[in-house]
C-alpha cells in the first residue's frame, strides 16, 4: 500500500482521531489539559486537510472525463473564475478538481494568475494543475491585481457572460454550480450567492450578521460572501468595476467589498440560494478579526469615494457604525461622485 492510499484509507487511524476529537470538549470543560486538547484540535484539522488533498490528488490522476460543457452554451456562457498566489497554488488543484466535476458543467473554468508572481509561468505550477488543463482548466495570465484578479480580468475577457466566483482553498459539493444556476434561471437579473452578511451597526464593526440561504432577497447593506460562490449575471455591476486604478487604491485585498459597491451602485439585487448544499470543505483557516477590522478602512474609503453609496444605505434604513462617521469626517472631497 502506497503512502497516498494509506492516508486516503478511511480506517482505524481516522476513527482514532475522531475519538480524540469528541474527547476535546470534555477536556476543555474540566480544565484538564486544555492546551493539549487545543493541540489535538489543530492536529485533527491539519490531518483532515492532508487527507482531502491526497484523496483529490488520486482522483486527478485517475480523471478521464472533461469537466466543461461541449459544445459551449450560446451567450451568455457560464464562466467559473478563480485566482491563486504562490503560497497556495500548490494546493489549488483540489478546488479546481471540484469545479471540473460538477453535476452542471460550466463552459469555462478560468484560473487567473499574476505573471509577476510566476516569472517562469507554467514551469512554476504544480503538475496537478497542468494535468487538469486537458480536462477543461484554462490558465490565463494577467497583471497583479491582488484579490481582484478573480473578477476584473474575467469581466474584461467575458463581458457578456455569466461569471461565477470561486475560491482556491475550498472544495465545492457536486451540486454546487447546479443549484446556483437554477436560482439564476428563476431570477436572471439578480446576483446569486449561498451566503451573505451585513456588518453590524454600532461600535463593534468586526461582528457580522450572516444570512445563510433561504431564497431571500437581501437589502443593499448585505455583502455577497465569496466563500460559498457568487454568480454575477452579465452587466450586473456598475461600469466603474473595471477601473483598476481606483480598485487597487480603494480595495486591493477585498474583492467582496469592491463588488458590493459596484452592485449597489448599479442597483442590482442580491439573492441567496434557497437550498444550501452540504459538503463544503475549507482547506485553510479563513480571515480573522484583524483582517475583518481592516475592512473598516476599505468600507470607509468606498463610502467616501462614492457618496451615492452612503445615500443608498441611509435610505434603506441602515445605521452606519459610529467609527465610520468619525472616519468619514476626517477625509477630504469625494473621489468619484456618480
Amino acid at each position: 500500500m502506497t503512502e497516498v492510499e494509506r492516508y486516503a484509507d478511511r480506517g482505524r487511524w481516522r476513527e482514532f482521531c475522531r475519538t480524540l476529537w469528541y474527547r476535546v470538549p470534555f477536556l476543555r470543560e474540566t480544565g484538564i489539559g486544555t492546551c493539549r486538547a487545543l493541540d489535538w484540535r489543530a492536529h485533527w484539522t491539519r490531518y483532515q486537510t492532508k487527507v482531502h488533498l491526497l484523496e483529490t490528488r488520486l482522483k486527478v490522476y485517475r480523471m478521464e472525463e472533461s469537466g466543461i460543457q461541449t459544445p459551449e452554451r450560446t451567450t451568455p456562457r457560464l464562466i467559473v473564475s478563480l485566482t491563486s498566489h504562490p503560497p497556495r497554488v500548490a494546493e489549488s488543484y483540489a478546488a479546481v478538481y471540484s469545479l471540473l466535476t460538477q453535476s452542471l458543467k460550466p463552459d469555462k473554468v478560468v484560473l487567473w494568475l499574476a505573471q509577476s508572481q510566476f516569472p517562469c509561468k507554467e514551469h512554476d505550477l504544480p503538475w496537478e494543475l497542468l494535468h487538469l488543463r486537458q480536462f477543461g482548466l484554462s490558465i490565463q495570465w494577467c497583471e497583479d491585481l491582488k484579490a481582484l484578479k478573480k473578477i476584473i480580468p474575467s469581466l474584461k475577457a467575458y463581458p457578456d457572460d455569466t461569471i461565477v466566483l470561486a475560491d482556491d482553498d475550498t472544495l465545492y459539493p457536486h451540486n454546487w454550480l447546479e443549484q446556483l444556476y437554477e436560482e439564476h434561471r428563476k431570477n436572471p437579473s439578480f446576483v446569486q450567492a449561498y451566503a451573505a452578511y451585513k456588518v453590524c451597526s454600532g461600535r463593534d464593526y468586526t461582528t457580522r450578521n450572516w444570512c445563510w440561504g433561504g431564497g431571500k432577497s437581501c437589502s443593499p447593506p448585505y455583502f455577497a460572501s465569496s466563500w460559498g460562490g457568487v454568480l454575477y449575471p452579465p452587466h450586473s455591476q456598475h461600469e466603474e468595476v473595471l477601473r483598476t486604478d481606483l480598485a487597487m487604491q480603494l480595495a486591493p485585498y477585498d474583492d467582496e467589498l469592491w463588488c458590493w459597491a459596484m452592485r449597489v451602485l448599479k442597483g442590482t439585487t442580491l439573492h441567496t440560494v434557497k437550498d444550501h448544499p452540504k459538503g463544503f470543505v475549507c482547506l485553510h483557516a479563513k480571515e480573522g478579526i484583524t483582517e475583518r477590522a481592516r475592512g473598516l478602512d476599505v468600507h470607509t474609503f468606498l463610502l467616501k469615494a462614492y457618496p451615492r453609496l452612503r445615500k443608498i444605505l441611509i435610505e434603506d434604513g441602515y445605521v452606519l457604525p459610529d467609527s465610520l462617521f468619525r472616519s468619514l469626517a476626517g477625509l477630504g472631497e469625494p473621489v468619484r461622485d456618480i
